[in-house]
């Protein structure tokens, strides 16, 4: 048998026109479309995490790494402690400066 028979058989060769493609494309978007429209929802809603909760999470897993038996991974605690700085220095960012007044 000719090697390049093998490969690429005549009988399993298959020969879509550009319109065929195009049908089967535009079919898969507009089925996306429908499902949406009816009320179903594709992808989950993932949650809103606040910075306030980031910062306990990465706490929390930075105490974790500290607590192990095993050897701590340098790396990975310089990468916690900067973003644990970043996200404080987010959340100092976002709050409003307040006067005197609206504490009495």
């Amino acid at each position: 048998m000719d090697i390049n028979n093998f490969i690429n058989p005549t009988e399993e060769r298959v020969v879509d026109s550009t319109d065929d493609i195009i049908d089967l494309i535009v079919a898969q978007f507009n089925s996306k479309d429908s499902e949406e429209a009816k009320g179903e929802a594709i992808e989950p809603i993932v949650p809103v995490v606040t910075t306030t909760e980031a910062i306990k999470a990465l706490n929390i897993l930075k105490q974790y790494q500290e607590q192990r038996i095993e050897p701590i991974n340098q790396d990975f605690m310089a990468y916690l402690r900067k973003e644990l700085r970043d996200l404080e220095s987010r959340r100092v960012n976002a709050q409003k400066q307040t006067t005197l007044k609206q504490w009495f």
